[in-house]
């Protein structure tokens, strides 16, 4: 989000008559093509600790919510990025 709203506002400032758009079209030619099962793998990743960390959240309340939510969702971004930095350098490699 906060690369979309620099861009916008690069491109705002520049004069150019659909920023959003080209704000877009500047984001999506920085990211690295990643392989359709290594994306569908880290998104189930994604999706499965942000619901494992909203049942925590649904299971607890009070102190013990605010104790046990942090860390969850700490583990599971932390497994997200590792996995996502795993891959990508596998992707590099077979690239060349």
């Amino acid at each position: 989000m906060i690369s979309y709203g620099l861009a916008h506002r690069t491109r705002a400032r520049r004069g150019s008559s659909h920023p959003a758009k080209d704000a877009v079209h500047g984001l999506k030619d920085r990211e690295d093509p990643q392989p359709p099962e290594y994306r569908l793998a880290s998104r189930v990743i994604m999706f499965c600790g942000a619901g494992f960390t909203g049942l925590v959240a649904y299971l607890t309340s009070g102190a013990l919510r605010v104790l046990t939510v942090g860390p969850t969702a700490l583990v599971a971004v932390t497994v997200w990025a590792y996995f996502d930095h795993r891959t990508r350098s596998r992707a590099a490699a077979q690239r060349g």
